[in-house]
């Protein structure tokens, strides 16, 4: 709708609850996996799957038998063709990661379209009645592990304000889009009533401001709304503050570091985790 701003979302990345440590924290072990320990807790992962084959985007043209086109299918295939062509000309530019998370997207929707599941991999797992192996009595290194941290820092950094020990866990580098994030103004004062930034700090990364916003829908009347989604975040700089509490309060961040999977155990949760290492 004309008008009407809605917030830019990210799928950098997943965050899980659970206790883990790392024995190989802070060491550079490319492309080689490492284990965080945890004890056992509710753990949620709403990450991306890797999903094991890709459906390429193709034209799609009905056909009544084979060799003769169905001539209502024309207009819908040459518009989809043309589409499709559009889309892969502006991901041909874009990030490798971006791509892929297109890819995985894709792959699921048409699954979903055909009423069928698209294959991904299993990256949790519980095991019953059984201790961690080679922990028992060693104790845990970190109370929670949040995984991707672009849109996990602020979660993170409330978590260690309260005395939990907490590791992020960054596919990429913790560091925000310099694509502006709408928001409410509302919303963000949330940050400053949980103590994450003062006053100060969110005037500084709100960066611009707009009332009232106009919503329009073809053929529709206008709406005007107040105090909905009505200022413009810059993402880096309030990642970058809320990066820089977080460190200060005693927390740990593990850059180009992807998760893999997670073991539930009855005490504690074990985690692997690969560094992808520096380009």
């Amino acid at each position: 709708p004309e008008g009407l701003k809605r917030p830019h979302s990210s799928a950098g990345g997943a965050m899980a609850t659970m206790r883990a440590r790392t024995e190989a924290f802070g060491a550079s072990v490319a492309r080689k996996p490492c284990f965080l320990r945890v004890p056992r807790g509710a753990a949620t992962n709403c990450g991306r799957s890797s999903a094991r084959r890709f459906l390429q985007p193709a034209e799609r043209i009905s056909a009544t038998r084979i060799g003769r086109r169905d001539p209502r299918a024309g207009a819908s295939a040459e518009v989809t063709s043309t589409a499709n062509s559009l889309v892969r000309k502006f991901l041909d530019n874009q990030d490798e990661g971006l791509v892929k998370g297109y890819k995985i997207a894709s792959s699921y929707w048409e699954g979903m379209k055909r009423q069928k599941s698209a294959s991904y991999k299993t990256v949790l797992t519980q095991v019953a009645g059984e201790s961690a192996p080679g922990r028992s009595g060693s104790g845990v290194d970190y109370d929670v592990v949040v995984c991707g941290g672009n849109l996990g820092i602020a979660i993170a950094l409330a978590l260690q304000n309260r005395g939990h020990r907490v590791l992020i866990v960054e596919r990429r580098l913790l560091r925000g889009r310099t694509q502006e994030w709408n928001a409410s103004r509302k919303e963000c004062m949330n940050l400053v009533k949980a103590g994450l930034l003062s006053l100060s700090d969110l005037e500084d990364v709100i960066i611009s401001e707009f009332n009232p916003n106009r919503v329009t829908f073809k053929g529709g009347e206008d709406v005007w709304v107040e105090d909905i989604l009505n200022v413009g975040v810059a993402p880096d700089e309030l990642v970058s503050r809320l990066k820089e509490r977080f460190l200060a309060a005693g927390g740990h961040v593990r850059e180009l570091c992807e998760f893999r999977s997670a073991t539930v155990y009855e005490d504690m949760a074990v985690v692997e985790v690969r560094d992808v290492g520096r380009s």
